[in-house]
């Protein structure tokens, strides 16, 4: 059975992996992008909204926003996916909905500090420090850049880092 709601961590929020590769597979009627930054400049928000396709509900709310909209999202009909580029926001949300316990965790890219996980997916250390800090709390984290791409368990990852 596929969850009504997907979480992501994809350091690209909406873009065609998102909108045409999980989209064809997971049918979500509705995008919610939780960020502070984005949510709070207009002209941001219209801009990413724009990759929204057609027929899809989309909005851009604060992470604490994001939080409160969680329960109803989760006791709703539609599908959703709920996209955010970093591991503190991540961290935000779930101590805010602790009932979240699996995120997909998609692209993040290289930047020089960071070490490489697997192709798409590049952490530092403080990084690596909150995805141990979830982990421990119970929170599963399921990397997977594409739908049709191997699944992999980041906790079983990190033990190799």
């Amino acid at each position: 059975m596929v969850s009504k709601v997907k979480i992501r961590l994809d350091d690209r929020l909406i873009h065609g992996q998102v909108v045409i590769g999980w989209g064809s597979v997971y049918p979500f009627n509705q995008i919610i992008v939780a960020n502070d930054e984005i949510a709070a400049n207009e002209w941001e928000k219209d801009l990413l909204l724009l990759a929204a396709p057609d027929g899809v509900r989309a909005e851009v709310l604060s992470v604490d926003e994001t939080a409160t909209l969680i329960p109803e999202l989760f006791n709703g009909d539609d599908y959703a996916i709920v996209l955010l580029n970093s591991i503190e926001d991540i961290r935000t949300l779930c101590k805010a909905a602790p009932y979240i316990k699996r995120i997909n965790v998609g692209g993040l890219h290289f930047a020089p500090d960071k070490n490489e996980i697997l192709r798409y997916l590049f952490i530092n250390n403080a990084e690596k420090e909150i995805f141990l800090e979830l982990i421990h709390l119970g929170i599963s984290f399921e990397c997977q850049d594409v739908p049709n791409g191997k699944a992999q368990n980041l906790a079983d990852l990190l033990e190799e880092v």
